[in-house]
């Protein structure tokens, strides 16, 4: 299992603008996820029709 940074520690180490941008990627990340696991679902659910 991964371990979580101490957000404390990473914002007290960090800009502001450092910040803004580590979350628009991780933002960015979580819709690309977000998409994939939509297909994914669609996929399984056009299959299962067809059986």
């Amino acid at each position: 299992m991964t371990s979580l940074p101490d957000l404390d520690q990473v914002t007290a180490q960090v800009t502001a603008e450092q910040l803004s941008k580590l979350a628009a990627q991780l933002m960015s990340k979580v819709d690309t996820q977000s998409r994939k696991l939509e297909s994914s679902e669609c996929l399984l659910l056009v299959d299962s029709v067809g059986d």
